[in-house]
């Protein structure tokens, strides 16, 4: 895996946060992430919009524990059937993008198979605390 191309302060970040850049919600960029267990935000591109409390971007946040990240997110590109939990999310994040019109990106951070579900919670509690509310898409599963 060849490291993404950011600038000086976007790498002191990375590195701090563990997390990656952020990447279009398409099939070449989820090629490019490793084959690890993890997290994930799906955020709608250059978009607030008001929530209980304050604004975000984020539409969903989910994580990869015994699947690997490129999986969980390559089945978040297609437009194929799949089990009830996957096709649930993909349809409601197809319909924020549908109807706002605007691009969707994600970005992850890798864990161990036993900590993605634990940071997956942690994340969706801090978000919670944030605005009163779960992420759009993940209050439909």
């Amino acid at each position: 895996m060849s490291r993404p191309n950011l600038d000086f302060d976007q790498f002191v970040d990375w590195i701090q946060k563990g997390w990656s850049e952020w990447l279009p919600l398409d099939k070449a960029s989820v090629k490019t992430i490793p084959p690890l267990p993890g997290v994930y935000e799906i955020r709608v591109k250059n978009y607030s919009f008001p929530r209980l409390q304050g604004q975000t971007s984020t539409i969903y946040i989910g994580c990869a524990e015994k699947r690997e990240l490129v999986k969980r997110l390559n089945g978040l590109t297609r437009n194929i059937p799949s089990k009830s939990g996957v096709r649930t999310r993909r349809t409601c994040i197809e319909k924020v993008k549908s109807g706002l019109r605007k691009e969707l990106e994600f970005r992850y951070r890798c864990e161990t198979e036993e900590r993605a579900k634990e940071v997956e919670q942690e994340l969706l509690t801090q978000y919670e605390t944030q605005h009163l509310e779960l992420p759009p898409c993940n209050h439909s599963i």
